[in-house]
């Protein structure tokens, strides 16, 4: 029985219409939540249900039909029809992808490459797995900063409680009894009488910090400062720099598994990364290729490169194996990256007890300790 898409198609929006009716009948309002460029989760599940699709025999066409039917957000279900309909205009995938708004440079691109040599579902595989575990990552590392940031929060709301209310109502007893303060005592007083004015200026600074952050992200010479800042990072460093290697081995990886020449490859990492030191090297890398160096001879000259990876590269560019060799380099990295990940949660989480606790005991001692010193005299 042959699928009549226009149908299909009417269908499928007619009942998307009814949904969004009822929602505004509800809500009064028309609510939209946007897109991003970047939605890796949308990405992996896209190009694993096609690539499974085009495996078990269907075409291009029908395999996005059923897709289409299978979504249920109105922003991702739009991009999909969008796409369907450029394919049955008669473009290529490729050409679609090019168009959507959704999908990037290295998207199309390794898809167009896959369509010239007859590798498609095998390409889009590499593409549902190249974005899981992008998703998988990030997922790893916002977790890991999570716990860090709700417990400095919590911090900073509990120090504002006893600045503004414990300490003022001990300064008032202390100032009955007219007994001579400890220093310690004095100076957490005095933190507290000033902490309004001095919580105004940390704001103050942390807009403008912000607000230059925001003027020069873009510019050269401040992605070389702030990324050779965070490279030398204690601890975060390291896991920042793994990410950005793991990515550049995977992605490399993919693009030499869709039979993508390798100075093309490294121009659409460099594009993609977004790590200024990375990029630096990229850059430079590709213009000696050029010039006749192998690979392995250019990396040497980077400190971002180790020397493992440049002593495998070499390997491979002797047995003409490049793919493989980093596809293993890839899985060797990613290990790496999630168990410094998990080990970082297991030193930040004693370390955030133990400096709160200090600090919470800090303000406490300082406001007992007069306490004690009456119960001394009074004896």
């Amino acid at each position: 029985m042959q699928i009549n898409t226009t149908q299909i198609l009417a269908q499928s929006h007619k009942a998307r219409q009814v949904s969004h009716k009822k929602h505004e009948n509800i809500l009064n309002k028309n609510i939209s939540i946007p897109f991003f460029k970047n939605n890796n989760q949308f990405k992996s599940r896209f190009f694993s249900e096609l690539a499974v699709l085009l495996s078990s025999g269907m075409d291009i066409k029908k395999s996005l039909e059923i897709i289409i039917t299978g979504l249920s957000k109105q922003t991702e279900w739009q991009t999909v029809e969008n796409i369907f309909k450029i394919v049955v205009n008669g473009s290529s995938l490729s050409l679609a992808l090019e168009k959507s708004k959704i999908f990037n440079k290295y998207d199309y691109f390794s898809v167009k490459i896959g369509e010239e040599s007859g590798s498609l579902s095998i390409v889009l595989k590499e593409l549902a797995i190249f974005y899981s575990k992008k998703l998988s990552q990030n997922r790893q590392i916002t977790g890991a900063l999570t716990y860090p940031i709700l417990v400095l929060c919590t911090t900073l709301l509990s120090l504002t409680f006893m600045l503004n209310y414990i300490v003022p109502m001990f300064e008032d007893v202390f100032k009955r009894f007219n007994g001579n303060l400890p220093g310690i005592t004095k100076s957490v007083i005095a933190l507290s009488n000033s902490f309004s004015s001095l919580a105004l200026w940390i704001l103050v600074v942390i807009f403008s910090l912000s607000m230059f952050f925001f003027l020069n992200r873009k510019k050269s010479w401040f992605r070389k400062l702030s990324s050779s800042v965070l490279i030398r990072t204690p601890i975060a460093g390291s896991i920042i720099k793994l990410t950005y290697i793991t990515r550049f081995c995977q992605t490399l990886k993919l693009l030499l598994t869709s039979r993508v020449h390798l100075l093309e490859a490294l121009d659409m990492i460099r594009q993609m990364i977004g790590f200024y030191p990375l990029e630096i090297a990229l850059c430079d890398i590709r213009e000696k290729l050029t010039e006749g160096s192998t690979l392995s001879e250019t990396m040497q000259g980077y400190s971002i490169f180790d020397k493992k990876m440049i002593a495998m590269t070499k390997v491979a560019e002797e047995v003409n194996k490049l793919d493989v060799i980093y596809e293993q380099l890839f899985q060797q990295y990613s290990d790496e990256l999630d168990t410094k990940i998990k080990t970082m949660n297991n030193l930040l989480e004693p370390i955030l007890i133990i400096f709160v606790g200090g600090l919470v005991a800090f303000i406490l001692v300082s406001m007992y300790m007069p306490i004690f010193q009456m119960g001394v005299n009074i004896k």
